[in-house]
C-alpha cells in the first residue's frame, strides 16, 4: 500500500476506535444507572430484624472446608463469595460502571497508539 492510503487507514481505525470508547462509556454508564436507580436499597432480612446469615460465613462451614482442602480452599470460597456478590443489586452498577469505563479506556489507548 502507498504511505497516504495506509495514514488514512490508521485515521479511520483510529477515529473509530474513538467512536466505540465513547458509545461503551455512555451506554454503560446509562445502563449502571439505570441498574442502581431500579435496584433495591439493601437486601431485606427476615421479619424478626435479626442478622441472617449465610451457611458459607459460619465457622464450622468454614473449619470443614478447611479440613477438606486447606487454608487455600478456604480463601478460594471467600473469593468466589465476593465475584458472585458483585453481579446483584446496587453492586452491580457499579460493576457496570467499572467494567464501561475500563473497556473505553482501553478503546481510547488503542486509538491513542495507533501511530500517524
Amino acid at each position: 500500500m502507498t504511505e497516504p492510503a495506509e495514514s488514512a487507514r490508521r485515521a479511520q481505525f483510529a477515529r473509530r476506535m474513538r467512536g466505540i470508547g465513547v458509545a461503551v462509556l455512555a451506554l454503560g454508564l446509562c445502563a449502571a444507572a439505570a441498574v442502581f436507580a431500579l435496584a433495591p436499597a439493601e437486601e431485606a432480612g427476615d421479619d424478626a430484624g435479626g442478622y441472617a446469615a449465610s451457611i458459607n460465613e459460619s465457622k464450622q462451614y468454614q473449619l470443614a472446608m478447611e479440613r477438606i482442602g486447606g487454608k487455600a480452599v478456604v480463601l478460594a470460597a471467600a473469593i468466589n463469595d465476593w465475584f458472585d456478590s458483585l453481579w446483584h443489586g446496587r453492586r452491580l452498577a457499579f460493576t457496570l460502571a467499572t467494567l464501561s469505563v475500563a473497556v473505553s479506556s482501553l478503546c481510547f489507548l488503542l486509538a491513542r497508539l495507533t501511530p500517524p
